[in-house]
């Protein structure tokens, strides 16, 4: 299934539902807006939720976002009641986001730049040096229930 709309991953989203997935997450879309991601939750024969997630503009990738993204899911799930999935995503997205500033600000700025080679382990998630904000994230952004 080719998804390049916003229509595109709900009907995605229930697809996974007809299977019985229960809860659907997508950690991020890209549909090309400058200077955001979207994200999108889902349950089945419940509340379906987006949000919109500002790009830290930087040409470097990360990996371990998504997977970041599933544990944090997966934390603030556990810490909440079901019935508050936009909170626990905003949760989630407030986390992840604090974790990719702290590392962005230990990178140099030539790497930021693009004038130097990426170095991958100043690149890596610090995530030992987020302990405070994976405890206790500062949400600023709201989901918007659909």
């Amino acid at each position: 299934m080719k998804i390049s709309t916003e229509s595109d991953v709900w009907k995605a989203v229930d697809w996974f539902h007809e299977k019985g997935v229960d809860i659907v997450a997508i950690s991020s879309s890209d549909f090309r807006q400058r200077g955001e991601l979207r994200t999108f939750l889902s349950k089945r024969n419940g509340p379906r939720f987006a949000l919109n997630i500002p790009k830290q503009g930087t040409s470097v990738s990360f990996t371990g976002t998504g997977g970041l993204f599933a544990s944090l899911f997966l934390a603030h799930s556990y810490r909440k009641h079901p019935d508050q999935l936009g909170y626990v995503l905003e949760r989630t997205v407030a986390t992840l986001q604090a974790v990719i500033k702290r590392t962005i600000a230990g990178i140099p700025e030539a790497m930021l730049n693009g004038k130097e080679a990426p170095n991958y382990s100043q690149c890596e998630l610090k995530l030992i040096q987020s302990k405070a904000d994976i405890e206790n994230p500062e949400v600023v952004l709201e989901a918007e229930q659909k």
